[in-house]
């Protein structure tokens, strides 16, 4: 059985290695292998030991737990952060979990319970940036995401095409998602 919670600074350290674990499955057939290696469970546990503490007010970070497993998976949803879009003020800004985990409903459940927290904290609409060449565009599709806009890949090939995913009816997505 598999529980979403609210994360807990102690959880930090299982975050960061499916953060790296699934990040480096998803995007290296997508990247440069340099880019791929230079992200470390040591930063990325730093980085959500960061978000955890400062910003969880703002930030909410959840994790999805198999009892008798660990940590499966976890997300995290704030204020829209970067270029505006307009209508749009909250932002799915992470939604990992392990292969092993994908498409059992679990990610349908944690996108529904950030959208949730989302709306506690004021957001009626929210998006989701998505590397355009990866699966889970097809996940964002499936649960209601209309593409907004899309930022081109760079000249020299530093970073990839992105797609916004967008919801303008969160409460909507919540049932989708129950």
């Amino acid at each position: 059985m598999v529980d979403i919670r609210l994360a807990r600074i102690e959880d930090a350290p299982a975050i960061a290695r499916i953060h790296v674990a699934v990040w480096q499955s998803a995007y290296r057939q997508l990247m440069q292998e340099e880019l791929i290696d230079q992200v470390t469970v040591e930063a990325r546990e730093e980085m959500w030991t960061d978000i955890l503490t400062a910003y969880a007010d703002t930030h909410p970070v959840i994790v999805a737990e198999d009892f008798g497993v660990g940590i499966c998976g976890f997300g995290n949803a704030g204020p829209l952060r970067g270029e505006a879009l307009l209508g749009y003020s909250g932002e799915f800004k992470t939604l990992y979990l392990l292969p092993t985990y994908q498409r059992r409903g679990i990610g349908s459940q944690m996108l529904s319970r950030l959208a949730t927290h989302l709306v506690e904290r004021g957001h009626t609409s929210a998006a989701a940036w998505v590397v355009a060449t990866n699966p889970a565009c097809g996940f964002f599709e499936a649960m209601g995401g209309a593409i907004l806009a899309q930022r081109e890949a760079d000249e020299e090939g530093d970073e990839l095409t992105d797609i916004a995913y967008g919801w303008t009816d969160l409460p909507a997505l919540i049932r989708r998602g129950a």
